[in-house]
């Protein structure tokens, strides 16, 4: 007996180090920068760094609240640091010291807006679409479409599509009372395949058949960022650059 214990006890001290335990990374944010750069190549991430990864896809406000309370080690946000910061602590003051962050470019998209397959409206001037967004125009007949009531798919508050719609088409000016909130951009273009009178917004990068984009004369590209409290460990800094790399081979 004291043999087989002396012999389990070496044992242990000659496995290598690399077969302990591997650290989670917990990431939280934007449902864009996820489904387009983290959740497709999580496998490969997760080798390239020796790490597992927790993804929590709640929006880009969230994902700041997340890293501001401790709850995650890495947010992920698809709208300028400053602008959703902004958002957030109109809604819970104090909340994000941007001095503390430090956010770091992955990848680039567009934001696009669609309408059903059977509108008949192909195009929207600048000025015709932030009248619909903003509550101006309420029938689509208004702008060459059918006699029929304008519904808007937007996201919440925060969220980096809604954000850059906000602060690059509205001039910061808010949307309408008859705006609806969806939670993400799937669920807008769910909502818009079924709607024949419906709007909503989605990244150009997610755009499917389902929907129909409009073409609009606006610039909307999206740059997407992941964000840490204060400098990256070694592993974070290893994820973020693995990430900026998968991104470049995807474009």
């Amino acid at each position: 007996m004291k043999l087989l214990t002396s012999t389990l006890f070496l044992l242990t001290l000659l496995v290598p180090l690399h077969l302990s335990a591997k650290d989670t990374i917990l990431i939280s944010g934007s449902h864009t920068v996820g489904n387009l750069l983290i959740k497709p190549n999580k496998a490969l991430i997760e080798s390239a760094i020796n790490a597992d990864l927790s993804i929590n896809e709640n929006g880009s406000g969230q994902g700041l609240r997340d890293l501001s309370e401790g709850k995650c080690h890495i947010a992920m946000i698809s709208s300028p640091l400053s602008v959703v910061a902004s958002e957030m602590n109109k809604a819970f003051p104090g909340l994000i010291k941007v001095s503390d962050l430090k956010v770091f470019e992955v990848g680039q998209t567009s934001v696009v807006f669609i309408v059903n397959k059977e509108n008949k409206v192909e195009r929207l001037s600048k000025k015709q679409l932030q009248s619909i967004l903003m509550g101006d125009v309420l029938n689509w007949k208004q702008v060459g479409g059918a006699d029929e009531r304008i519904i808007v798919f937007t996201m919440p508050r925060g969220d980096g599509i809604r954000s850059t719609v906000k602060e690059k088409l509205l001039n910061n000016n808010f949307f309408g009372v008859y705006t609806v909130e969806v939670k993400n951009d799937a669920i807008a273009k769910k909502m818009v395949s079924s709607l024949q009178n419906a709007i909503g917004m989605c990244t150009r990068r997610t755009l499917d058949d389902t929907v129909k984009s409009i073409k609009i004369d606006a610039d909307l590209d999206q740059t997407l960022w992941l964000v840490t409290k204060g400098s990256p460990t070694p592993k974070e800094k290893a994820l973020i650059e693995e990430v900026k790399k998968l991104s470049k081979a995807s474009i």
